[in-house]
């Protein structure tokens, strides 16, 4: 799974599960996540905040491309 910056993303296993944010910054992966996606860092906007999730942690609802 490759998010990008305005992908509306559902979040799951996490506190914030079955809420909804969108992706505000994708920094360059790890090594380790290069090899395994799930484990890429990506920045996400909800409820007036703004948090790093790991890939295993968002489902993807809606591209914004």
């Amino acid at each position: 799974m490759q998010l990008k910056v305005g992908d509306l993303v559902r979040f799951r296993h996490c506190a914030q599960q079955r809420q909804l944010g969108v992706i505000t910054i994708v920094p360059e992966r790890s090594y380790i996540a290069q090899s395994n996606p799930m484990l890429a860092i990506y920045w996400v906007a909800f409820n007036g905040e703004y948090q790093c999730f790991t890939g295993n942690q968002l489902e993807l609802i809606s591209e914004n491309r």
